[in-house]
């Protein structure tokens, strides 16, 4: 058809995008309709040419009928080059990626389209050629490792055993708040019993302490001869400390001074007894009964012999082993002399009128209720 310009000096040629195509001579201008020259367009539809992952990695190459393929997610972009077969002039081409694309694009010669962070899920990209059919090419991508279903399985059976260890957490405390409740209880209902124990023991320890301090002398001796005066201070509300001043006679004054092993209320009953077992066997006419021949000759009266009938007396039943240390004395008002015993007690002291302090540490070493010979 272009053979009745071959005589034509033709400068340039010019082709449009409907088929027009304009011949620029050095005398003329012509206009070249390729589709009535060609006659009816072919039906032959589009050819997808080649299918691109990424820079270099082809996935179809335009060879035999495409296959689908899979490819995975974050492989980079996705790349589809496709002609007309049989068109002398380019037809305009759309395209559409089913699952991606809202619609078809709109009419391009553009023979390339490209596409990039496409979900994981199945896909069809179309291509039509303007007056001919459409091709197709198929394709998945595929998801990620963490969205795989054995990722999901992990999954549940990470949060089965997470809701597994909270449920046994959950029970442990409720456990320890209601071991702690009872033990709280306990303590509360311990603190109660202790406390009414505790009054109880106080106030008999008052009324031992009552006891313990009207058992004790006040009205102090008196004569011409002699002044006497004791104090007493437990170191616990009752207390085994005890002293004793009375007459045997007009002229011999007994005195004594004890501490009773242990404290509290069974050291004040041991005291009591103690106290008046010394005043009632020092008074009585017991005591003139000679232990040695010097006590018979220079006096009446003998601390050895009291302090030995009230061991004999307090080691009777004494199944608890208490014992009592003491320092006995009787002292003759008239003469001035005095005879002592001291049972294991601590040594007194006499000062002189010129207040100069002598130790009596000669002693007898006597336990009251344990004996020694």
């Amino acid at each position: 058809a272009l053979r009745q310009f071959r005589k034509k000096q033709i400068i340039d040629i010019y082709p449009e995008d409907d088929g027009i195509v304009w011949l620029m001579g050095v005398d003329a201008l012509i206009r070249y309709d390729v589709k009535s020259a060609l006659g009816t367009k072919t039906s032959q539809p589009p050819l997808i040419r080649q299918v691109l992952l990424g820079e270099n990695n082809l996935l179809y190459g335009g060879a035999n009928e495409p296959a689908s393929a899979e490819i995975a997610q974050w492989s980079g972009a996705i790349q589809f080059s496709y002609a007309s077969p049989g068109e002398l002039v380019q037809p305009k081409f759309r395209t559409q990626l089913e699952g991606f694309d809202e619609g078809w694009s709109t009419w391009s010669t553009v023979t390339n389209r490209s596409y990039t962070n496409i979900p994981p899920g199945d896909y069809h990209f179309l291509v039509e050629a303007e007056g001919s059919g459409l091709t197709a090419y198929q394709f998945t991508v595929l998801p990620p490792w963490y969205q795989t279903w054995w990722a999901y399985g992990i999954y549940i059976l990470l949060i089965s055993m997470a809701l597994e260890t909270g449920r046994r957490l959950l029970k442990r405390q409720v456990q320890l708040r209601e071991r702690k409740k009872a033990k709280a209880e306990r303590l509360e209902l311990q603190s109660a019993l202790l406390e009414s124990e505790n009054k109880r023991m106080e106030n008999e320890l008052n009324i031992g302490h009552s006891i313990q301090m009207d058992m004790l002398i006040t009205d102090f001796p008196k004569s011409d001869e002699i002044e006497v005066y004791a104090a007493l201070k437990p170191a616990k509300e009752v207390g085994g400390d005890m002293y004793d001043v009375f007459y045997i006679d007009e002229e011999h004054l007994c005195c004594c001074v004890g501490d009773v092993s242990g404290k509290g209320v069974p050291a004040a009953l041991f005291m009591a007894i103690s106290k008046t077992l010394i005043k009632g066997i020092a008074t009585s006419q017991k005591t003139s009964f000679e232990i040695t021949e010097e006590f018979v000759e220079s006096n009446k009266y003998s601390t050895a012999a009291i302090m030995k009938i009230v061991n004999d007396e307090l080691s009777h039943d004494n199944d608890v082993s208490m014992f009592v240390t003491a320092f006995l004395c009787i002292i003759n008002i008239k003469t001035g002399h005095v005879v002592y015993t001291n049972a294991g007690h601590n040594p007194p002291y006499i000062m002189n009128h010129r207040k100069e302090l002598k130790k009596i540490d000669k002693r007898y070493d006597l336990f009251w209720a344990q004996w020694l010979n």
